[in-house]
C-alpha cells in the first residue's frame, strides 16, 4: 500500500467466509404452481421461503429445463421475512422441481409438482365421463327391458310373478341407485384423473366411489323386491273383483285405467300432504287367485318410499276380496 509517497507492507491474513448458521427447525420453503387466466403465460411456479437461499437466485427445473427465477420479492413483518421467486412458463401440463436448493450450506428438499392434465381438463372430463355413463346405462337397460318392454303384462305376471318394466319406468324405479352409480363413478375416475395427472392417490375418492356403489346395490335390490305380486286366493269371479275394485276406486279416489279379461290396471290420486307422488296399482287375474302388485306411480318421479301407501293399497283388495268371497 502506498501513501504520501511511502510504501507500507502488512503481513498477510486469511479471510474465510462460512454460510450463515440456519436454524433447520424454523426453515420453511414451499413449492407451488398455479394456472393463469392469460392467452401467453399459462403458469406460474412461486418458491417462497422465510430464509433466503444460498443460492442467488435458486432455480427451478421446469419440464426439464433449468431457469431462473422471471421476478423476486422480500417482505418482511413482525421479524419473519419471507423471500419469494417466480417462475413464469407455458406449456401442456408440467413438471416443476427444485432439485439444488441449500440454506447454510445444507441441503433443502422440496417435493416436486407434476401434472399432466390442465384445470379445463378437470372440468371438461367428468362432464365426457358422465355422457359416456349415461349411454352406456342406456345402452344397458335397451338389452335388460328389450322383452319386458314388448310383453303382455298378465301373461308375463303369471309367469315371472314380477311386474315387467319398460325403459322409462326402469329409469323411474330405479333412478337412485342410476344417480348413485352416477357419483360413484365420478368419484372413481376423478380420483384417477388426479393420480395420473399428479402421481398423488387420494384414498378418499375411492373410499366415496366403494360406499355410492354399496348404496346403489342396497337401493337396486329394494326397488327390485317391489315389483314383486302377491297372491290374494278368492272364489270372486273377475266381473265380481272388478265391482270390488270400482267400489275401492270411488271409495279411494282411483282413477281406472284398465280392465280387461286379463288385469285390472289403476293409479291414485294422493293430496297435496300425502309425501308421495300417487301409486299404480296391477291386478291380474289367475284361477282360483288374483296376483296383485303396489308400486309407487312409475309414470311420476323416482320414489324409494311410499310411507305405507302401497301396503295399504294391497290390503284393501284383499279385504275387499275375502269379505265379499265371505258374503257370497
Amino acid at each position: 500500500m502506498t501513501a504520501d509517497g511511502k510504501t507500507y507492507t502488512t503481513p498477510e491474513y486469511r479471510v474465510s467466509v462460512h454460510p450463515a448458521e440456519v436454524d433447520m427447525s424454523k426453515l420453511e420453503c414451499h413449492l407451488k404452481v398455479e394456472q393463469l387466466k392469460s392467452d401467453k403465460i399459462k403458469y406460474r411456479a412461486i418458491l417462497t421461503c422465510n430464509v433466503r437461499p444460498d443460492q442467488n437466485p435458486p432455480m427451478l427445473t421446469i419440464n426439464g429445463k433449468t431457469v431462473p427465477p422471471n421476478s423476486r420479492g422480500y417482505s418482511t413483518s413482525e421479524d419473519k421475512e419471507e423471500y419469494t421467486y417466480n417462475y413464469y412458463f407455458t406449456s401442456d401440463g408440467y413438471d416443476v422441481s427444485c432439485e439444488e436448493l441449500t440454506f447454510g450450506g445444507v441441503p433443502y428438499s422440496i417435493k416436486p409438482h407434476k401434472s399432466k392434465l390442465d384445470d379445463l381438463d378437470y372440468l371438461i372430463a367428468p362432464l365426457i365421463i358422465g355422457a359416456l355413463f349415461e349411454l352406456v346405462w342406456w345402452l344397458a337397460y335397451r338389452i335388460r327391458y328389450r322383452e319386458e318392454k314388448d310383453a303382455p303384462l298378465a301373461a308375463f305376471v303369471l309367469e315371472k310373478k314380477t311386474l315387467p318394466l319398460i325403459i322409462s319406468w326402469a329409469y323411474t324405479h330405479y333412478g337412485a341407485s342410476h344417480m348413485l352409480m352416477i357419483f360413484a363413478t365420478l368419484f372413481f375416475f376423478i380420483g384417477g384423473m388426479i393420480y395420473y395427472s399428479s402421481g398423488t392417490f387420494i384414498e378418499a375418492f375411492l373410499w366415496l366411489a366403494a360406499v355410492s356403489t354399496l348404496l346403489a346395490y342396497t337401493l337396486y335390490r329394494h326397488q327390485r323386491r317391489k315389483l314383486d305380486f302377491q297372491s290374494i286366493p278368492t272364489s270372486l269371479d273377475k266381473q265380481s273383483i272388478y265391482d270390488q275394485i270400482y267400489k275401492l276406486s270411488v271409495t279411494y279416489d282411483w282413477d281406472v285405467d284398465h280392465y280387461g279379461e286379463d288385469c285390472i290396471v289403476a293409479h291414485t290420486n294422493p293430496s297435496l300432504w300425502s309425501m308421495t307422488w300417487g301409486e299404480q296399482i296391477f291386478v291380474v287375474f289367475d284361477k282360483g287367485q288374483v296376483w296383485v302388485n303396489s308400486v309407487n306411480d312409475l309414470n311420476k318421479r323416482t320414489s324409494i318410499c311410499s310411507f305405507g301407501h302401497n301396503k295399504r293399497n294391497i290390503r284393501r283388495i284383499r279385504e275387499a276380496l275375502i269379505s265379499a268371497s265371505n258374503a257370497g
